[in-house]
């Protein structure tokens, strides 16, 4: 499973509850990323932890550089299920940049497109 806007992994949490394997998250807080990667990663080598804990960017992340870092193959194979919750900050008047809703509306879809999934749950708070 990727998750996207993972904050320290609400959303995964659940999913792993149902069984689901935690493969990779893209969350752009810094401090939240490494609680995502020690939430579901901590077992991992300490290289491999640092990949997991690395803050990425969703408006300027690639799908084969998530895959590239964490080893996870060819993105269009690497997950069965992909999750995107975008943040409420993330909406007009939150003080994020203008152009960041239409970029996190415009940005899952281009990650959907390189992965093939089974299930793609998307939706906007706020």
């Amino acid at each position: 499973m990727l998750d996207l806007f993972a904050g320290c992994g609400g959303i995964s949490l659940g999913f792993q509850a149902a069984g689901f394997r935690i493969d990779a998250a893209v969350e752009i807080d810094p401090i939240a990323a490494r609680t995502h990667a020690l939430n579901f990663h901590g077992h991992e080598p300490p290289e491999v932890l640092a990949q997991h804990a690395r803050s990425r960017d969703i408006t300027s992340v690639e799908p084969g550089e998530v895959t590239a870092d964490l080893g996870l193959g060819d993105p269009e194979r690497a997950f069965d299920v992909l999750v995107g919750v975008p943040h409420a900050k993330l909406t007009p008047g939150s003080g994020a940049p203008s152009c960041a809703r239409w970029q996190t509306i415009r940005l899952p879809t281009r990650l959907i497109r390189a992965a093939t999934c089974t299930c793609v749950t998307c939706t906007t708070s706020g």
